[in-house]
C-alpha cells in the first residue's frame, strides 16, 4: 500500500493500529487540519479492503482510493507532506523506479519498509518464490540490496526546486532568492541568527505581532 497525506498543520504523534482483517499494520497521521490523503494499491482486492478499514480512520476529510502501479502513476499524483510504503518495497522488482516516484512526491516525510539484505532472508524468499512458481502464482516478493535503495539527492529537491520556480514566477523573483521554511516564525528566526548584524542595526517590528516573530530579536537585542 501506499498512502500519502497533505496537511496544513504539525501533527500529533502517530499512532498505530492493526487492521483485524489482514493483519496489516496501519499507520493513521491526525492533525488539526487535514486537507487529503490518497491511498494507492495495486490489487482491486486490497483497494476494497483499504477503502473499508480505512473509512474510520480518516473520517470526513477528502480521500482518493487508486488502483495502479505507484512507480507508473506517481508523475500524475499530487506532491504530499508525507508518504508511506508499507509492505511495497518487497513486493515490487524495481525498487530504485519506485523509491524515486515517491520521493518524488514528497515534500516532507517519506517512510517506507524493507526486508533486511541477509543470507537467511534471501534463502527463504527464494524458497516462497520456487512455491509459487510451482503453484501458479505470478506473485513474487523480493529482497533489494541497500544500493538499489539508495536515492539520490536530486531526488529529494527536486520537489522544492519545483516549488521555488512556481513562486519565484508567482512574485517576480528569481527561484534562488527564495528560502522555504516551516513556518513564517521558523523563517524569522533563521533571518534574525543568520544575519551578520552590526552594533546600532536596528530591526522594525509591529508592535503586539506574533511572540514568535519578537522573540529572535529580543535575543539578538539582550
Amino acid at each position: 500500500m501506499v498512502t500519502s497525506d497533505r496537511s496544513l498543520a504539525a501533527r500529533s504523534p502517530v499512532n498505530a493500529e492493526t487492521s483485524p482483517r489482514n493483519n496489516t499494520q496501519v499507520t493513521a497521521f491526525r492533525a488539526r487540519w487535514e486537507v487529503a490523503a490518497t491511498r494507492v494499491e495495486a490489487s482491486f482486492a486490497s483497494l476494497e479492503v483499504a477503502r473499508a478499514e480505512l473509512g474510520s480512520l480518516y473520517g470526513s476529510r477528502p480521500t482518493q482510493y487508486l488502483l495502479g502501479d505507484f512507480a507508473v502513476i506517481a508523475d500524475t499524483l499530487t506532491d504530499d507532506d508525507v508518504v508511506t510504503l508499507h509492505r511495497v518495497v518487497c513486493c515490487y522488482p524495481d525498487a530504485t523506479a519506485l523509491l524515486r516516484g515517491a520521493a518524488a512526491r514528497t515534500r516532507g516525510l517519506l517512510a517506507f519498509t524493507y526486508p533486511r539484505d541477509c543470507w537467511y532472508l534471501r534463502t527463504l524468499t527464494a524458497l516462497e518464490n520456487f512455491w509459487r512458481r510451482l503453484r501458479g502464482s505470478a506473485f513474487r516478493t523480493f529482497v533489494h540490496t541497500p544500493e538499489h535503495m539508495l536515492l539520490r539527492d536530486e531526488d529529494f529537491f527536486e520537489v522544492p526546486k519545483r516549488l521555488r520556480a512556481a513562486l519565484g514566477k508567482l512574485i517576480g523573483a528569481a527561484p534562488e532568492d527564495i528560502i522555504l521554511g516551516n513556518s513564517t516564525s521558523y523563517g524569522l528566526d533563521l533571518l534574525a541568527n543568520g544575519t551578520q548584524w552590526r552594533r546600532g542595526d536596528e530591526a522594525l517590528v509591529v508592535d503586539g505581532d506574533f511572540p514568535a516573530d519578537i522573540f529572535p530579536w529580543l535575543i539578538l537585542r539582550n
